[in-house]
């Protein structure tokens, strides 16, 4: 099982997140890495990049695109 926790980048919060790098099963991921800011452009080719490797189809990802707006 996997968890997503976002944790933003504060003075109060510094300890825990160095606290969390040091835990052997944590991987921690910039915003960037994620996709929260991704253009249109990198999320078209991340996206035909999965369909290739069969991991989405691009007909299934059009709809979860369109359910965001």
């Amino acid at each position: 099982m996997t968890y997503l926790v976002e944790i933003k980048e504060t003075a109060q919060s510094k300890p825990l997140i160095e606290h969390l790098k040091t835990l052997k099963y944590v991987k921690l991921r910039k915003e960037r890495e994620i996709g929260l800011s991704y253009s249109d452009e990198e999320l078209v080719k991340a996206i035909k990049k999965s369909e290739k490797s069969k991991r989405i189809k691009w007909e299934d990802a059009k709809k979860k695109i369109a359910a965001w707006k």
